[in-house]
């Protein structure tokens, strides 16, 4: 599945723009993804103290939730290793 991302494409071309503006952006983008991320967390402990105890419309609910939980983290992991480099 091709990924499409604002970011990313502007990071590919980055090399034409002021390095600040890229920090910046990536640091805007981090905090975004942080965000979510707490968000999602703040549901898991909610709603999913014991996924196997879950009913089974509820375990589906909470895959979806771990996949979120993921992209968050990566993104927010991502960020960081794109502005330590370009720091």
């Amino acid at each position: 599945m091709p990924i499409k991302d604002d970011l990313l494409v502007k990071i590919f071309g980055g090399y034409v723009a002021q390095k600040q503006i890229i920090l910046e952006e990536l640091e805007r983008h981090r905090q975004a993804h942080q965000e979510k991320l707490s968000t999602y967390k703040a549901l898991e402990r909610r709603y999913s103290q014991n996924p196997q105890q879950l009913a089974e419309e509820a375990k589906f609910q909470y895959l979806t939730l771990l996949n979120g939980i993921s992209y968050e983290t990566h993104w927010i992991a991502w960020c960081g290793q794109a502005i330590q480099l370009l720091s």
